[in-house]
């Protein structure tokens, strides 16, 4: 039983049984023998932003057009199937796969539920975007910690305590809030997104009891960088998406809706990071900006705040009749004046 956070992790015994190194198949290299490709970890970064980018707004153009979201997914699914089987025969990105004995009866037992998971969740999240905007969707998403974390819960995987219930009621207060601003909500797509965040929750779940004796990453990406980084930067592309939808769907985002959105964005980052890194991050950027602050003159100052001043007021104003038609500012105000 492992203490992480406040919360409480059991740990049951590995599901995969592991070969020694002579079980190793004669002519298969270990692990460890084989050299990958590295790159910087900006670039592991920036790809996995720009391409999960891509792939939501290409599927609601694609869903736009032609609404078949579970030929879609099956797409999709044929695709990692092949890019999976190229990289596990010419890459050693996959060599761990060699130290596990698999059986008929393991592989129903411990990955076919996991691959079922995966399935329903796509179908469940693709479907949404024949009724709901890609904005709102994002807002939605802003809530798989809490059924992740549900999900654990309920496989005996963590446990809730009073520090992480706080947490994710403020995550639940912000989406909340972005649902009652939502204009074009309608509860089937609600529905299916509510679906397809729980078939995934419970997939992660599901693997992190699978790969529970840790020897494997649930997430490659973590190995190359770090969760404060893939945390906010996760912040980062949902808020991308939300302006995407903005300029190539017309969607309309209220006022109320970008409150919600931020308060469950802060409880998210706050959820991933724990209060005590929270904090730690807080007081280092407070002391760098406070000595450099401190190194500058008093004319230097001025003209640094006078500065910020006017771009504030700049990046405000050009928003405003840039977006303000888009945004449904005009109408939301005149129409709460006339009420």
């Amino acid at each position: 039983m492992d203490h992480h956070h406040g919360k409480v992790e059991y740990r049951t015994s590995p599901l995969l049984p592991m070969t020694t190194k002579d079980e190793t198949k004669a002519g298969e290299p270990a692990p460890s023998q084989v050299d990958t490709l590295q790159f910087n970890p900006a670039f592991y970064v920036a790809a996995w932003m720009i391409l999960s980018s891509a792939i939501i707004l290409l599927n609601k153009w694609i869903l736009d057009r032609a609404q078949y979201p579970i030929l879609l997914t099956c797409y999709h699914l044929t695709f990692a199937t092949l890019t999976t089987q190229i990289l596990a025969r010419t890459s050693g990105y996959l060599d761990g796969r060699h130290v596990v004995r698999m059986t008929p009866a393991l592989y129903m037992r411990a990955i076919v539920p996991i691959g079922v998971l995966y399935s329903l969740s796509l179908v469940c999240s693709n479907m949404p975007y024949l009724y709901l905007s890609v904005a709102f969707i994002q807002m939605l998403k802003g809530t798989a910690p809490i059924f992740v974390f549900l999900a654990l819960c309920s496989l005996r995987l963590s446990r809730l305590t009073i520090h992480t219930s706080l947490n994710l009621l403020v995550i639940v207060l912000g989406v909340m809030l972005a649902s009652l601003g939502e204009i074009k909500i309608q509860i089937t797509g609600f529905l299916f997104q509510a679906g397809g965040l729980v078939f995934e929750a419970y997939r992660l779940a599901l693997i992190q009891r699978l790969l529970n004796d840790g020897k494997y990453k649930m997430d490659p990406l973590i190995g190359k960088t770090s969760s404060l980084v893939l945390t906010l930067c996760g912040v980062a592309k949902s808020v991308s998406l939300i302006g995407a939808s903005m300029v190539f769907w017309g969607t309309v985002v209220t006022p109320i809706q970008f409150l919600g959105n931020g308060i469950a964005m802060t409880g998210l980052v706050y959820y991933n990071l724990s209060g005590k890194k929270v904090q730690d991050i807080s007081a280092s950027i407070e002391s760098r900006c406070s000595r450099f602050w401190g190194q500058r003159s008093t004319t230097m100052k001025f003209v640094l705040a006078a500065g910020l001043v006017m771009l504030g007021l700049g990046a405000f104003g050009g928003l405003l009749v840039s977006c303000g038609g888009r945004l449904g500012l005009r109408d939301y105000w005149r129409d709460g004046a006339t009420h």
